[in-house]
């Protein structure tokens, strides 16, 4: 997994993969730590790479290998699916599924649409309606963006997964 740990941004405190957004030492923020060798090449390289690339998805193509269970299929993390797929989790991801099955399109765009209207209708917090969705779609708490995700997944793909959470999978 390209993914290695969190760090705390302030102190640099190392914590294991979990739902934790504060650093309990000094409250600075955790940023996830990822494994850059398995991009090869020259950091430096794959900046200009991505800044050159074109205005889509695709000019993250060097960090697919960083999506891990987003391409791979869902991976399990159980305390993920505890804290998010709890029966408000799931309820939400019900209501995320309905609306994504509607969307006229499945790009970027479209999907943030259907997303914020779940919010609004449930006057939700955003981490409220995307970290379930998240949960469903790769097993865990970190992933690329939600939007770019379920886009890069299509359709078909992000409806069965989640039909497979719901389903208690």
């Amino acid at each position: 997994m390209a993914v290695t740990h969190l760090q705390c941004k302030e102190c640099a405190t190392h914590y294991p993969l979990q739902a934790l957004y504060v650093c309990e030492r000094c409250f600075g923020p955790l940023e996830v730590a990822y494994d850059h060798s398995r991009l090869g090449g020259d950091v430096a390289e794959l900046r200009r790479r991505i800044q050159g690339g074109p205005q889509n998805i695709w000019r993250y193509a060097d960090f697919l290998p960083l999506a891990g269970s987003l391409l791979d299929g869902p991976g399990d993390d159980p305390k993920a699916r505890a804290r998010w797929l709890d029966e408000d989790g799931r309820a939400a991801l019900a209501e995320t599924r309905e609306a994504l099955a509607q969307a006229p399109s499945f790009d970027e765009a479209s999907v943030e649409q259907a997303l914020a209207g779940v919010i609004a209708r449930r006057a939700a917090k955003p981490r409220d309606v995307y970290q379930p969705l998240r949960v469903a779609l790769t097993g865990g708490t970190v992933s690329p963006g939600i939007f770019e995700s379920v886009a890069l997944l299509g359709r078909e793909e992000t409806l069965r997964r989640i039909d497979r959470a719901l389903a208690g999978g």
